[in-house]
């Protein structure tokens, strides 16, 4: 499970291809995922001699939150409730004002080092493939600018549309394409990450208190790692929710399925690892132990 933060923007001024259209936003981005690595070597956190460095591919779901904002005369304005495009406006009762939360698919690749007894340090780049197409606050058409100023003030008129010939040659631009609403958003993130993998620490510690009976399973402790990670993957993603919209409420139908998903399927899995036979030897069981406790890592990024 990993969590990321960053900011995100664009000037059409410096793209130049559509300079005319005089857009430009800045957004936070705030992301929550669960993803899977497919390592091109074996690996282990922890492993000095061998299996300690591999490239690897991933994939998963986030959630995110993110919060379109534009400058207009040294001031920053928050787009959305503005209604830019004639959302939430009663001449346009099709087009909803759109949440500024969000699911994506993260895919990328990275690298990874172990150091130490239990850390690891690596590089990672991945792209998001999301369900808005808000990100940027453009996606159809322009609205009527006087019904945007009438119902949303001023300020959502001139942000609605900046383009140098409507300002300079007053043309008017309703109904013609300000956004491309065929596909829709896309963000990546690049950077280092450091992650302890703290249940190798604690195993490794308990190990030398206690050695376990030949025969003896691991079991409940497995089912206590994995029961663990259902309740705070749950916890974690609902809670961030509520820090970022002020209400889980707000959160839509499919985010709140996914969030409920994950957790059951964590669970789902402790259940199937305590249905599994008892170890025969206590090598065999550690080593599997230790496999698990591989799997629970904390990144800090």
């Amino acid at each position: 499970m990993d969590g990321l933060f960053g900011t995100i923007e664009a000037n059409d001024d410096v793209v130049g291809f559509n300079s005319d259209r005089n857009l430009s936003f800045k957004s936070s981005l705030f992301e929550v995922s669960s993803q899977i690595e497919l390592n091109f070597f074996p690996y282990t956190t922890g492993n000095k001699d061998k299996n300690y460095f591999t490239p690897y591919l991933f994939i998963g779901v986030s959630f995110f939150s993110f919060n379109p904002k534009a400058s207009y005369d040294g001031v920053w304005y928050d787009l959305q409730p503005l209604g830019t495009e004639g959302q939430g406006n009663s001449v346009y009762p099709d087009r909803k004002p759109y949440s500024l939360v969000g699911l994506s698919c993260p895919f990328g690749i990275g690298l990874k080092y172990s150091v130490g007894s239990s850390i690891c340090i690596g590089a990672e780049w991945g792209l998001r493939k999301t369900n808005t197409d808000y990100i940027d606050d453009v996606s159809t058409t322009y609205p009527n600018l006087a019904v945007v100023s009438a119902e949303h003030g001023a300020i959502a008129a001139i942000l609605s549309d900046r383009s140098f010939s409507a300002l300079e040659d007053n043309v008017d631009h309703t109904d013609l394409q300000r956004g491309n609403s065929v596909s829709k958003d896309w963000y990546s993130f690049a950077g280092l990450f450091i992650t302890p993998n703290l249940s190798r620490s604690l195993s490794r510690r308990k190990s030398v208190k206690t050695e376990p009976k030949k025969g003896q399973t691991d079991i409940k402790q497995r089912v206590i790692y994995l029961s663990l990670g259902a309740a705070v993957t749950t916890i974690v993603l609902k809670f961030t929710a509520f820090l970022l919209t002020g209400s889980v409420g707000l959160l839509s139908d499919a985010a709140e399925s996914l969030v409920n998903l994950v957790g059951a399927s964590v669970a789902l899995v402790a259940l199937i690892i305590a249905a599994r036979p008892a170890d025969k030897t206590h090598s065999y069981g550690h080593n599997k132990a230790e496999y698990f406790s591989s799997t629970i890592e904390g990144s800090l990024i």
